[in-house]
């Protein structure tokens, strides 16, 4: 029996830092700061694959805080994700890192809820920053992203953006942060027939 296309219909928001004195090459950072920052999202046992940026209607009203379903969490499983993510050196001047990922709804000339989209915001900063700076940078960049999103596709917002942000200032040689979006449960869209 054929399948349809698979479609996500629950998700979390998760986000983590690292850092680290050690690393190895090429991108130190990768290393050991990115597992720290994997621990500290709860998705350190998950194998990750990163998705582009489309959600599904299923999931509007269904993204919630790791915290709500890390219990049910399988080591070893595939993890889909969209992720705002990288690391930095302070060797070659970041001090901090800031990561965010937003998330906008459409409607259709009804007003009827069409589906979603999310997009992703990295920057780094030269001295330490704090969480004002880094969610304000953060919503400016995204609602500038998604409201672009909108436009390409000439879709009217549904509902309010929303926003999720995480920040490090590095205070060791390597660091990396974090946000995501993980999607856990799934269905099926009808199958195609070709006639």
């Amino acid at each position: 029996m054929p399948y349809g296309t698979r479609y996500p219909t629950l998700a979390f928001h998760t986000g983590g830092v690292g850092e680290s004195d050690d690393g190895m090459p090429p991108q130190p950072f990768e290393t050991f700061c990115y597992d720290s920052a994997l621990l500290q999202a709860k998705i350190e046992n998950f194998n990750i694959v990163p998705y582009t940026s489309v959600l599904p209607k299923e999931l509007f009203g269904n993204i919630v805080p790791v915290d709500q379903c890390v219990k049910f969490f399988k080591h070893g499983a595939v993890l889909e994700v969209i992720m705002a993510g990288r690391g930095a050196s302070t060797v070659e001047g970041t001090h901090a890192i800031t990561t965010g990922v937003g998330i906008c709804w459409g409607q259709d000339k009804n007003g009827e809820l069409i589906g979603g989209w999310a997009a992703e915001y990295v920057e780094f900063f030269p001295t330490w920053i704090n969480d004002e700076i880094a969610e304000s940078h953060a919503k400016m960049w995204l609602k500038k992203s998604l409201q672009h999103e909108l436009d390409l596709r000439s879709v009217v917002k549904h509902s309010e953006f929303q926003y999720f942000h995480n920040y490090i200032n590095i205070k060791q040689k390597y660091g990396f942060s974090l946000t995501a979006l993980g999607f856990l449960n799934f269905e099926n869209a009808d199958p195609v027939t070709i006639k």
